[in-house]
């Protein structure tokens, strides 16, 4: 069988974004060998069957192509432009002369995918940790659900980045997502079946959107000067593209 390595180490939500690109390639006869650094390598083991992934200490490419070398792969491609190690002529291109892709479909364009596979994204869900985490919000608190009261589910920080933002129907149960649990796959029922989303543009925004999860009201919370010049169309190049109506604060 044919090897591929993928250079993306990290973080979470480029790692998501990118999963599809692996799924292509495995459906095509290709075993796929994913080095991603060791602090998200459990949100992905056991939740994702395509990809072997391999713990790597840090995020330098080089470290990741060097264990693609050692795992015989037929090609590497890499996705990481920007960080250490990266490819520096995708670097180059992508910041100095790219006037018409976001990063995620540059992303796509450097792979050979179709960009629309982003929105195949394929994984494993784990029922029993979806229930316990459902649960163990939900009754925490002793919520009087009565049939008006709903959940909404709220991230106010990332790796990065910290924005408020106040729900405002106060009779709403807010669940804040934490990083107490295994995968952040195991969020899923909450998030599907919450009247309401808060979220901070980061890996949870790219899943529901990769996965077409729409509850009533999404908003967006964008990271200030994060995002980089403007394309052509009017797009800053360091949003992904997104197809569910989210509201932009």
């Amino acid at each position: 069988m044919k090897k591929l390595g993928i250079i993306q180490p990290g973080k979470i939500g480029d790692i998501i974004i990118c999963l599809p690109i692996a799924k292509w390639y495995f459906d095509r006869g290709w075993s796929v060998i994913w080095p991603i650094h060791v602090d998200f390598i459990k949100n992905f083991i056991g939740y994702v069957d395509y990809v072997q992934f391999i713990p790597l200490n840090n995020f330098d490419c080089i470290a990741a192509h060097q264990i693609c070398f050692q795992n015989d792969c037929n090609r590497v491609i890499d996705l990481a432009f920007t960080i250490p190690g990266a490819n520096s002529y995708n670097s180059d291109w992508y910041l100095n002369h790219n006037d018409t892709l976001s990063f995620d479909e540059m992303k796509y364009a450097i792979a050979e995918v179709p960009f629309e596979e982003k929105w195949n994204l394929s994984i494993k869900r784990h029922k029993a940790s979806e229930d316990s985490l459902y649960y163990a919000k939900m009754i925490k608190g002793s919520y009087p659900l009565e049939s008006e009261w709903g959940h909404i589910i709220r991230q106010t920080s990332s790796s990065d980045t910290v924005k408020d933002y106040a729900w405002p129907f106060d009779k709403d149960i807010t669940i804040n997502i934490s990083n107490d649990t295994g995968s952040v796959f195991d969020w899923l029922k909450l998030l599907e079946t919450a009247k309401g989303h808060v979220l901070i543009e980061s890996c949870f925004s790219n899943l529901l959107d990769q996965l077409q999860i729409k509850v009533p009201k999404q908003i967006l919370l964008l990271k200030h000067g994060y995002y980089g010049a403007t394309l052509r169309d009017g797009h800053l190049k360091g949003i992904p593209r997104l197809k569910l109506d989210w509201k932009h604060i």
